[in-house]
Order: C-alpha cells, then structure tokens, then sequence
C-alpha cells in the first residue's frame, strides 16, 4: 500500500511540476525570451513523458510548434504540431 502512495504521490509531484513548466514556457513564448520558453517547456515535456500524459505531451508539441514557427523554422514548426 505504501508503494502505491508514494507513487501516486510521485505522479502528481510531476504533473504539477510539469504544469508550471508548460504555463511558465506559454508565458515567455509571447514575450521576448524565447529560449527561456523553449527551456521551459522541454522540461514540461520531459516531466510529461515521465509520468506519460499524452494530453501534456500534445500541448506542449503545440506550443513548441508555434515557438518554431515565430523563428521561420517552418519545418521543424510543422514536425513538431503533428507529432
């Protein structure tokens, strides 16, 4: 029972903590420090995959997209929001 705590515990450790990477990346990607968004939002990514919250993960794909996309990397724009 105690490993199922702790480990139910751990998930919404990084749930949250993926959340306040995504939203503080969402807040720098329409301000002027991009790659701070970009940071942000890889550890969003990184703590999703983690925990595997698909839903997460697509957002955060998203919001990288429109990161690549406002730099003209129109390729990687395009990878990454059908990812």
């Amino acid at each position: 029972f105690q490993e199922a705590a702790k480990g139910a515990l751990e998930h919404k450790f990084y749930k949250e903590a993926a959340e306040a990477n995504f939203f503080i990346g969402i807040y720098h990607l329409y301000g002027i420090d991009k790659k701070r968004s970009e940071n942000a939002l890889k550890q969003s990514l990184e703590l999703f995959t983690k925990i595997n919250h698909i839903k997460g993960q697509s957002r955060v794909y998203t919001a990288l997209g429109i990161l690549e996309s406002n730099r003209g990397n129109v390729t990687e724009a395009q990878r990454l929001l059908y990812k």
